[in-house]
């Protein structure tokens, strides 16, 4: 069995110059896990999602991401807004 070791904080992303990260403990009906919160405050450069039709900013200076990470899942959710706080998207990982 492997093991997945899930982190808010995005250490590993050395593109994030300056980020400040909040988590919270969350233990109520219907999820028990991690919430965070993710603003970057400095970045080296954009990131820039291509798809088919059109290409997205996910992460830029004042950029926020909403992390949920529940307890003994095998599933973790990013929702992403911009820096005037207007939503972006929404990203559902499944991990292994």
């Amino acid at each position: 069995m492997e093991l997945i070791h899930k982190s808010l904080r995005r250490d590993e992303w050395e593109r994030f110059i300056k980020k400040n990260i909040k988590t919270v403990l969350v233990d109520e009906k219907g999820f028990c896990g991690t919430v965070g919160l993710l603003t970057i405050e400095e970045i080296e450069k954009p990131l820039v999602i291509t798809y088919p039709n059109y290409q997205v900013t996910i992460a830029d200076k004042n950029y926020k991401w909403l992390q949920f990470a529940p307890k003994n899942e095998n599933w973790w959710l990013t929702v992403l807004y911009d820096n005037e706080d207007h939503f972006i998207e929404a990203i559902l990982i499944l991990l292994k």
